[in-house]
């Protein structure tokens, strides 16, 4: 799609859109990745053929398998209470990992501002070998808590969407 950044600042802006040609791609349901290579028309056609690939969906069901068929066909003949109860499972399912990732987080953001602070103490106290222990303690929190933060990230981020299974 094209769009006039002088007409649509916001939504260029929302779309991380600041020079032009900006080109995206991946699923309309996920963040777009920005593509950085080069425009020339052979790379592009190289990485479309790479990376790009038509969609299943319930309008292009042409582009489907038939496992996906098969899955649509059994989710259009579903009742709305079967289906919001797969979906309300699922939402579940993803809350639940949410919930454990943020609380990796706080736990590690926890240690790293308790090291933090122990060692402000220790240096005001002048106490070498507390602050010695101190920055020992920080340098071990601040792993953990980068790893939960990757953690994290990767758990709001996953490119491979919740299985709808029936």
């Amino acid at each position: 799609a094209e769009v006039d950044c002088s007409a649509q600042e916001g939504f260029c802006n929302d779309m991380d859109a600041s020079e032009y040609p900006t080109l995206q791609y991946g699923s309309h349901e996920e963040i777009l990745d920005h593509y950085k290579g080069s425009l020339e028309l052979e790379a592009l056609r190289k990485f479309a053929a790479e990376n790009l690939a038509l969609q299943c969906s319930i309008l292009h069901q042409e582009w489907c398998t038939g496992e996906q068929m098969e899955l649509i066909k059994r989710i259009k003949a579903m009742n709305s209470d079967e289906l919001s109860n797969i979906i309300d499972e699922m939402n579940d399912a993803f809350e639940a990992k949410y919930f454990e990732a943020e609380q990796k987080v706080k736990s590690a953001r926890k240690l790293v501002m308790a090291a933090e602070r122990e060692l402000e103490y220790a240096q005001a106290s002048g106490d070498d070998s507390r602050e010695e222990a101190a920055k020992k303690a920080l340098d071990s929190a601040r792993p953990a808590y980068e790893d939960a933060m990757a953690e994290f990230d990767a758990e709001i981020e996953e490119h491979e969407p919740l299985e709808l299974t029936l």
